[in-house]
């Protein structure tokens, strides 16, 4: 059973509006939901997230042949040709350079 986190531990609600307004990684569609990328047993951080639109995200929206995110990170990254740790990063750089503020993890 996971602990529950400390309130407040790994929120960014500024970085997770803009993240709001990026394409889909995958796609480059809009609208998107953001998927946080947990480490194992981990809280949500949301400096973590990624833009995805919704059949990329969610089971409940997912198209035949086209595996969403929640099917698993090994079986996502394989059939979309990317590494999520390293979305995460480029994202991450993408907001620093925008010189928007920082609030860490």
């Amino acid at each position: 059973m996971r602990s529950a986190t400390k309130k407040g531990f790994g929120k960014d609600p500024e970085y997770l509006t803009w993240l709001h307004t990026q394409p889909c990684m995958i796609t480059s569609r809009r609208p998107v939901t953001v998927h946080h990328v947990r480490l194992f047993g981990g809280p949500r951080i949301d400096r973590r997230g990624l833009p995805l639109i919704a059949e990329l995200h969610m089971l409940t929206h997912e198209k035949p042949g086209r595996p969403c995110v929640e099917r698993g990170k090994k079986v996502f990254e394989e059939f979309w040709g990317v590494v999520l740790e390293d979305e995460i990063l480029r994202y991450n750089n993408k907001y620093a350079a925008k010189g928007l503020r920082w609030v860490g993890l």
